[in-house]
């Protein structure tokens, strides 16, 4: 108990019972004459002063029992959690603890930081210091578990721009590829800018009109890894898919997008290539991902996003009334913040710590344009565009710039070039040939490469 508590208590105490004694001292006797009898009456009566110095000493004494109760509950409630450390003069009843050891931290309740203006003006640089300790370990336990072995592989980054997508999923991939120094990185970015790219490494794609191609590429090295007899998950270096925008990319090619990543996520792990959703949003709508897809990968939706998201109908997790005023109280303050929803358990608010991107040594890959020779890639993009198919008559009439003095025999040619690196299948005879794309999942006939062509390269 404090020293300035206890002589409280002590003053208190004995002025509780001194004042209840003042309070009954007889006033000062006067004499008052019976005339009628002839007699003189001495009348002594108490103080004036009698229910002021009783109400006083018995607030006195009760005031004195409630600190020595309140001083005696809360050294109860230390002893129960170990010694604490109280920052600041915060009162207890607007603290929470963070374990730290023997030690125990409190910081502010969330709800109490808007009605106290001590608090709400302390906030911010409280919950720095509680980022510091606590939040990048909740980064490293949505990667490891207890054992140290990955977790989770998968993520689905969203947000508004300038919330640290890009270094948070930098972040994730420097945990995930540990040591190794082979990572390969596949970025689907068709928001790139030359003078000012976001991310570490070039992009693979850069332009909207190859992002389906680019991102069912990635997926074809998931199937050439499945069924590669000499392939070894110990000793593979990780493959990372990076789809940036995936909004765009999404509103753009629908469902054949949503297949193409599904064979990334949910093969991938097994032969260590890696997925990394990002996007504005976090909307179902805005994804065309359900809920069986995102039990194979964690979410984590920054800033005012994740309002938006809690808000929305569709989220159902029970503990959604205790996230809500959370995320608003962090975004009020300032604080950076993020709604993570793991695999499996429930979604958690959580601050985000100061962190920086790891160093990366990019292992130089072919861009999607050095891949492919560039009369075929518009066929391709222009079959793409007509809803998976077109015929040599209409590529023909396109007068693509690309295939400037190409004839009828050079497109049949062309369809053929294509089916032989596996982008298609051609169907028909004679003089009106037709190139189908082929479904993610779907293989050609007749997949032997043609002479005198450019193949795609074969990674890991």
């Amino acid at each position: 108990m404090r020293r300035d508590k206890l002589l409280a208590i002590a003053l208190l105490g004995i002025g509780s019972p001194f004042l209840l004694w003042a309070s009954n001292l007889p006033a000062s006797t006067y004499c008052q004459i019976d005339e009628e009898n002839n007699q003189v009456i001495a009348i002594g009566k108490k103080s004036d002063a009698f229910p002021l110095l009783l109400l006083a000493g018995l607030a006195q004494g009760a005031a004195a029992g409630y600190l020595f109760w309140s001083d005696l509950k809360k050294d109860n409630q230390q002893r129960s959690i170990g010694e604490s450390k109280p920052i600041g003069s915060l009162p207890q009843s607007i603290v929470q603890e963070l374990d730290l050891g023997s030690n125990v931290i409190r910081f502010p309740e969330p709800e109490t930081v808007a009605a106290n203006p001590f608090v709400s003006a302390n906030f911010q640089s409280l919950n720095s210091l509680k980022s510091q300790t606590q939040s990048e370990d909740w980064i490293k336990n949505m990667v490891f578990d207890e054992n140290d072995e990955l977790k989770t592989v998968h993520y689905h980054l969203s947000g508004p721009t300038g919330t640290g997508k890009t270094t948070l999923g930098e972040h994730l991939m420097g945990l995930i590829r540990g040591d190794s120094k082979d990572a390969s990185y596949y970025l689907i970015n068709p928001k790139h800018l030359a003078n000012k790219p976001s991310w570490s490494f070039p992009p693979f794609v850069k332009d909207i009109d190859q992002a389906l191609e680019g991102i069912e590429y990635c997926a074809d090295l998931v199937k050439k890894r499945v069924a590669d007899p000499d392939f070894y998950p110990d000793t593979a270096p990780p493959i990372f898919v990076i789809v940036d925008e995936w909004d765009w990319i999404f509103g753009v090619y629908k469902a054949r997008a949503v297949n193409a990543i599904r064979t990334i996520f949910k093969v991938g792990r097994e032969v260590k290539v890696y997925l990394f959703v990002c996007g504005q949003s976090a909307q179902a709508q805005g994804t065309g991902l359900n809920g069986t897809d995102y039990r194979q990968m964690a979410r984590i939706v920054l800033g005012t996003e994740a309002i938006a998201f809690l808000d929305n109908p569709q989220f159902i997790y029970k503990n959604k009334q205790e996230l809500y005023p959370l995320a608003e109280n962090y975004q009020e303050s300032k604080t950076r913040y993020a709604l993570r929803i793991p695999m499996e358990g429930l979604p958690k608010i959580k601050t985000i710590p100061h962190i920086s991107k790891p160093t990366i040594e990019v292992k130089q890959l072919d861009t999607l344009e050095q891949s492919l020779p560039k009369d075929l890639r518009a066929i391709l993009n222009l079959a793409v565009k007509r809803g998976g198919e077109v015929n040599s008559r209409i590529a023909q009439q396109a007068k693509l710039p690309e295939c400037e003095g190409m004839n009828a025999e050079d497109f049949r040619y062309a369809f053929s070039d294509l089916q032989s690196l596996g982008k298609g299948v051609v169907e028909g005879d004679g003089a009106m040939l037709i190139f189908r794309v082929l479904d993610v999942g779907e293989e050609a006939d007749t997949p032997s490469p043609t002479p005198g062509r450019v193949s795609f390269p074969t990674m890991g």
